[in-house]
């Protein structure tokens, strides 16, 4: 059994062996173990973490830093925002990401002041954060995100503003659709896709083709899309994947996903 299949049994009892052999410095298995020790919330390895989380390696400190966050606890917590001071915006925006999966309250405030940082890939981490934790305290300001002059940040507070939902959120996603705001509603295309309202299928259509087809957060839309149970939504992706994806392409295997009702009779 591998280092990584321990991880993924999620059982505590491999932390004692996989913390030691972390230690033991076989830095082939170095990146396994500590994600291992994330996926099995092994609390003595906190402190190993803490320290790893500073090595100047980025895939290493971010491997700690999301398994500092599966353990979680206060210590977890206190650490994660201590790290949001970082000058580092990549790191910054690595420790936000995390966040968002250590479901811990206490760190909304500091997520929505980072919605004002410089860097863009911040504040859409930041967003994201915000969606997961589905803070209703930060609806006003993820509002004010959706002007951001970065696409990508508005197009991540309209799928946060998707997940948290409540009357002003709700509001303004459905001036989104009715305005045509593309790039909003490819961004809460979750939030569309839920809510399941007869007409809102061409505007959905619509937005996947207003994306860069080389961009992989078009193929993410256009999959949702396949699998959502909307025959309409299904073959306005099927016709998408068509006309910009080539056989060599790896996405192009969905178009081989059967379809509901395709041998039955006629």
């Amino acid at each position: 059994m591998t280092v990584g299949s321990l991880g993924i049994l999620g059982d505590a009892r491999a932390g004692a062996p996989v913390l030691r052999l972390l230690e033991s410095g076989r830095g082939g298995l170095r990146l396994q173990a500590i994600s291992t020790l994330g996926n099995t919330k092994y609390k003595p390895a906190i402190d190993t973490l803490f320290e790893l989380a500073l090595d100047k390696e980025m895939r290493v400190n971010a491997s700690a830093l999301a398994s500092v966050a599966k353990i979680g606890g206060d210590r977890a917590t206190q650490f994660l925002l201590q790290e949001l001071k970082v000058e580092n915006p990549e790191k910054r925006a690595t420790v936000v990401f995390v966040l968002a999966f250590a479901r811990d309250e206490r760190a909304i405030e500091a997520l929505i002041q980072l919605l004002k940082d410089p860097h863009s890939f911040v504040r859409m981490h930041a967003a994201f954060a915000l969606g997961k934790l589905k803070s209703s305290q930060a609806v006003p300001s993820l509002l004010l995100m959706l002007d951001d002059p970065h696409p990508g940040v508005g197009i991540a507070a309209a799928d946060a503003l998707g997940d948290i939902r409540g009357p002003a959120a709700e509001q303004r996603l459905a001036a989104a659709i009715s305005a045509g705001e593309l790039y909003l509603v490819a961004g809460a295309r979750r939030y569309y896709i839920r809510k399941g309202r007869k007409g809102t299928e061409e505007v959905l259509i619509e937005a996947l083709y207003s994306l860069n087809p080389r961009n992989n957060f078009s193929s993410a839309v256009s999959n949702l899309y396949l699998f959502s149970g909307n025959s309409k939504l299904e073959e306005g992706a099927r016709e998408w994947i068509r006309k910009f994806l080539t056989p060599n392409d790896g996405r192009w295997n969905a178009l081989d996903s059967p379809r509901w009702g395709e041998d039955g009779d006629k």
